[in-house]
């Protein structure tokens, strides 16, 4: 039997490996994907959102980019929140289990993931 059961195992190996990567080859092709999408469809740069930001690296490259007002993030690593405030980002530190996220979502021009 098992001497220690995480709480919340996905979120463990989240936090462990995940969220802590490094760029890969497939990664900037997704920013250059999103960069492409956000030139072409966001009208207006008021407000983006990234559901799964990790620490807010490309979500504060896009903010600098795109000049972006506001910035917001879903994230459910909580130990990337104080390197996520620094960024100037609002996050959201959130269950992976939560289906509504406190934001008002008609607000939002890009969304980001």
């Amino acid at each position: 039997m098992y001497s220690y059961m995480p709480k919340d195992p996905i979120k463990e190996f989240y936090e462990q490996h995940y969220a802590k990567l490094e760029l890969t080859a497939h990664m900037l092709r997704r920013i250059k994907l999103t960069e492409d999408a956000i030139e072409k469809f966001a009208k207006s740069k008021e407000s983006i959102l990234e559901i799964g930001c990790g620490t807010g690296e490309n979500l504060s490259y896009y903010v600098n980019k795109f000049h972006f007002t506001n910035a917001y993030c879903v994230e459910i690593a909580s130990f990337a929140e104080m390197e996520i405030r620094e960024k100037g980002i609002t996050p959201f530190i959130l269950d992976v289990n939560v289906t509504e996220i406190p934001l008002e979502i008609s607000s939002i021009d890009v969304l980001g993931r």
